[in-house]
C-alpha cells in the first residue's frame, strides 16, 4: 500500500482528517477498474459514485487504519467522516469496515458515527455494510441501543434507512434475541419496497437457525392472513425451516383469506 499506510505516513496524515482521507481515496483510485465500476452500477442501483476497486484493497486499508484508531479514535473517525462525505462506494465501504474493527474498543464513538451516516445512505450495499459490519460489536456491547436505532430507522420514510434498520437485527442471529426483534419485524408486514422485503426475508432465514419458534410463529401469523407483501416475505423467509413446516406455511397461504 502507499504512503498513508506506512507508520510515518499515517502519523503525519493523522494531523489532518482531510489529508488522510485524501490519501486513502487516492490509494483506492490507484486500484480502480472502470469495467468493475460499470458492473457495480448495474447491481447496486442508486449508488452515488463507484470506482470499481476490489474489496480486498478496501480490507487491506481497513486493518492498519483501525489499528491506529484504537489509540487515536477521534482522529481516525474524523477521517472516516470525510470518506463518508465523499459519497463514493469504496470510501464508504472502507469507513464501515474500520468501524467494525473499532467498535470492539470504542463502541460509543462508533455508534455516533453510524448515526451520522445513516441519513445519507444511498444504496443497499452501503446500508448492509453499516448494519452488518459497523454495527457488529456495537450491538453486542449495547443491544438495547441497537434495538432502539433499528426501530427508529424501520419507522423512517427512506428506503435505505429502513433496510439498514432491518439488517441491524442480523446480529441477534447468534445471540439471545429480545422479543423486540420480532415486534420490529412484525411492524414490516405491510412493507411495499422490494429491497426492504428482501432484507426482512433474509432476517427470518438467519434468525431461524437459533430462534426457530418465534420465527415460525411470526411466519405462521403472516401466512394465515396474507397480503401481497407478506406472501413474498414468507415464501423467501421460510427457506431455512424444516420441509414439513415450509409445506404447512405454503398450504396456509394457499387457503387463507387475504387481508382486506
Amino acid at each position: 500500500m502507499g504512503i498513508a499506510m506506512t507508520a510515518h505516513g499515517m502519523a503525519e496524515a493523522l494531523r489532518s482528517p482531510d489529508r488522510l482521507a485524501g490519501l486513502l481515496i487516492a490509494e483506492l483510485r490507484d486500484h480502480a477498474d472502470p469495467a468493475a465500476a460499470d458492473r457495480a452500477r448495474v447491481v447496486i442501483p442508486g449508488v452515488h459514485d463507484v470506482m470499481g476497486t476490489p474489496m480486498t484493497v478496501v480490507a487491506a486499508l481497513a486493518g492498519p487504519l483501525a489499528k491506529t484508531g484504537r489509540s487515536r479514535p477521534d482522529e481516525v473517525i474524523a477521517a472516516l467522516d470525510v470518506l463518508w462525505r465523499s459519497g463514493i462506494l469504496e470510501p464508504r465501504q472502507l469507513a464501515g469496515k474500520v468501524l467494525e474493527r473499532l467498535g470492539r474498543y470504542h463502541p460509543e464513538r462508533c455508534l455516533a458515527a453510524v448515526e451520522r451516516y445513516v441519513p445519507s445512505l444511498d444504496c443497499w450495499a452501503n446500508a448492509d455494510n453499516l448494519a452488518c459490519f459497523a454495527m457488529r460489536h456495537i450491538t453486542a456491547h449495547a443491544p438495547a441501543r441497537a434495538i432502539d436505532l433499528s426501530g427508529r430507522c424501520i419507522a423512517g420514510d427512506a428506503v435505505w434507512t429502513r433496510r439498514f434498520g432491518v439488517v441491524i437485527l442480523r446480529a441477534f442471529g447468534k445471540t439471545d434475541a429480545p422479543s423486540d426483534v420480532f415486534t420490529l419485524l412484525d411492524a414490516l408486514r405491510d412493507e411495499s419496497d422490494r429491497d426492504v422485503q428482501k432484507a426482512v426475508a433474509w432476517m427470518f432465514r438467519d434468525l431461524s437457525r437459533n430462534h426457530h419458534d418465534p420465527v415460525l410463529a411470526l411466519l405462521t401469523a403472516w401466512a394465515d392472513v396474507p397480503t401481497p407483501a407478506t406472501r413474498r416475505m414468507v415464501r423467501e423467509g421460510m427457506k431455512k425451516l424444516p420441509p414439513l413446516e415450509q409445506q404447512h406455511l405454503k398450504d396456509l397461504q394457499a387457503t387463507a383469506q387475504p387481508e382486506r
